[in-house]
């Protein structure tokens, strides 16, 4: 007598059978041998998803520090720019009072121009009467 044993196929094991090129060998061994194969591959297929993810996390990583260094360039800028403001600010309120000295000044100084240009066109030209020359 011998001992048969019955073999339970799934689906997926009797497509792969029929795929492979060699003969189908229906032997418990055999199958297990190509479950762990299967399992091995998905393993190795894993396992370069994972190295990719890697690689893009270390180039996201790298992007991420030269993003960092831009904005302290950036905020550092940003920093003098402020500075240059407040000094300006500063400049302006401190000779605000001389721009109005000068104002003032300047007015009169316009008014005397004007009169000496005017009384100096008078002496120059003899048919314009001239209140400083007496009329002949």
């Amino acid at each position: 007598l011998q001992s048969q044993e019955c073999i339970d196929l799934g689906a997926q094991d009797v497509d792969l059978l029929a795929e492979s090129p060699q003969g189908p060998r229906i032997v418990g061994r055999d199958l297990e041998e190509l479950r762990a194969k299967h399992h091995l591959g998905l393993a190795q297929a894993r396992q370069r998803q994972l190295m990719e993810l890697e690689a893009q996390l270390l180039e996201l990583r790298g992007l991420f520090v030269q993003l960092e260094g831009l904005l302290a360039q950036q905020h550092g800028a940003a920093d003098s720019v402020e500075q240059h403001v407040l000094r300006t600010l500063d400049y302006a309120a401190q000779t605000g009072g001389g721009v109005k000295r000068a104002a003032k000044y300047q007015r009169p100084s316009r008014r005397s121009a004007l009169l000496r240009a005017a009384l100096g066109l008078c002496s120059c030209c003899p048919c314009l009467p001239c209140p400083g020359r007496g009329l002949r």
